[in-house]
């Protein structure tokens, strides 16, 4: 139980740390690019879906510890997760400077910030959402 109770604690920074471990390890999806049209194949062969939807569910990860009675941000949550994902979208490529065989990279930027905001607008607009419904009642 202690060791539930350590990750539902530590759930977001261990995501966040996650993330950083993506962003730095080489992947890309080369073998689903064959017969794509190039623009896809592009985004598949870099990786980039995968940088969105790891950013994206950033902000998920923040609503099960709100689920679970984990109040992180008691004071403008959306502000502060917005810096947060701008913070790690651009320190995951600027760690890779450090690191020899990577590069930074501006559309691996782009893509962790789209798919961060998308994440967090959604989960926004979800919260608002249940407060209108719980209000109307």
């Amino acid at each position: 139980m202690p060791a539930i109770r350590f990750l539902h604690k530590n759930l977001f920074w261990i995501w966040i740390v996650l993330i950083f471990v993506a962003n730095v390890i080489p992947f890309s999806l080369t073998e689903f690019t064959e017969g794509k049209p190039e623009v896809l194949s592009r985004v598949l062969k870099g990786g980039y879906i995968l940088h969105a939807l790891i950013m994206f569910t950033l902000p998920w990860i923040y609503a099960i510890l709100l689920k679970n009675g984990m109040i992180l941000f008691k004071r403008s949550p959306f502000i502060k997760l917005s810096l947060i994902i701008i913070a790690i979208s651009f320190s995951a490529e600027f760690i890779q400077l450090l690191i020899p065989i990577r590069t930074f990279n501006p559309r691996d930027v782009f893509f962790n910030l789209l798919g961060g905001f998308l994440g967090l607008s959604i989960f926004f607009r979800t919260i608002r959402q249940a407060q209108r419904r719980q209000q109307a009642e």
